[in-house]
């Protein structure tokens, strides 16, 4: 099973995100975000929320074995 794992560039930083749809280089992602303007955002600042939002390959660690994923989960905790 692969593991696409914010780096904190749109989603939060170690957060296991849901490929919704994977194009070249880029994807459709779900996941957990923290609200940092509330004005663009339209949420409570620090509010954590689901968000979907196309996104470069490039701003997740892609995991594809379990021992990647036991290496990822010592570095960022436990993903969620």
């Amino acid at each position: 099973m692969i593991k696409y794992i914010s780096k904190g560039t749109w989603f939060d930083e170690g957060e296991e995100c849901r490929v919704i749809h994977l194009y070249d280089g880029f994807g459709l992602f779900e996941g957990y975000r923290t609200c940092q303007n509330p004005k663009s955002e339209s949420r409570e600042l620090g509010e954590k929320y689901l968000d979907q939002e196309l996104c470069s390959l490039d701003e997740f660690e892609i995991i594809e074995d379990k021992e990647e994923a036991d290496k990822l989960e010592m570095k960022y905790g436990e993903t969620k």
